[in-house]
């Protein structure tokens, strides 16, 4: 906001009438601002200073300004975070950044670090509990639709889900069970040779009691 100018330093000479001191008023008189500057002029008729025109970027202006500087500030360390694969923080400093400001770009990088979250949670899973893998990579899909390594990944833990029921129900006899798991992990990995032979064996050891059965 503009600083109210003062007006013009008067001396009194002897008959009383007051006396203009130009040099005195140029150097005394100041009307820098913050934000809007710009030239003024009296009124006719009157006297003394009139404040400058606006000219130069609005108080809102330099708000906005400030929030954009400091989204991007937020949003270089989320990068820095998701560099080093650290997506949980990635995450705190991309929804700061857009705390500020909403920005397209900004919450892009927030769908991919959400993704990478639950990528890192699937990933940790993927041997050990498959089926529970296979929601975080889901997740982290529909969060970042076009993101190849999480569609590989998802396909490798539907892979390993329905491999380890087919290995289940062939541990437990039930060869035709195996061979229907085995023939959906094939579907999502047809070159995988594992299950193909885990398929074949199933295979093998269902006609063998088909033939068992058939003969007694």
């Amino acid at each position: 906001m503009p600083h109210a100018a003062r007006r013009g330093i008067y001396g009194i000479i002897a008959t009383g009438i007051p006396f203009l001191f130009p040099a005195l008023v140029s150097a005394q008189v100041s009307h820098s601002c913050v934000a809007n500057c710009g030239g003024g002029s009296a009124p006719s008729g009157g006297g003394g200073y009139v404040a400058p025109a606006p000219r130069g970027p609005t108080p809102a202006q330099i708000e906005a300004q400030r929030r954009n500087a400091l989204m991007n500030a937020a949003n270089e360390k989320g990068n820095a975070a998701a560099d080093r694969k650290d997506w949980n923080a990635a995450v705190q400093y991309y929804r700061e950044a857009l705390s500020y400001q909403s920005n397209p770009v900004v919450q892009g990088n927030l769908a991919r670090a959400l993704a990478g979250v639950e990528y890192t949670k699937g990933a940790a899973l993927s041997l050990s509990n498959p089926h529970a893998a296979i929601g975080h990579f889901e997740q982290a899909l529909r969060t970042d639709p076009n993101n190849k390594f999480i569609r590989a990944a998802l396909e490798n833990a539907r892979t390993l889900a329905a491999n380890k029921l087919g290995n289940a129900a062939f541990e437990r006899g039930d060869y035709e069970a195996a061979v229907r798991y085995y023939r959906s992990a094939l579907q999502h990995a047809p070159n995988d040779s594992v299950v193909r032979q885990n398929l074949e064996r199933a295979e093998q050891q269902g006609a063998q009691i088909a033939a068992f059965k058939a003969e007694h």
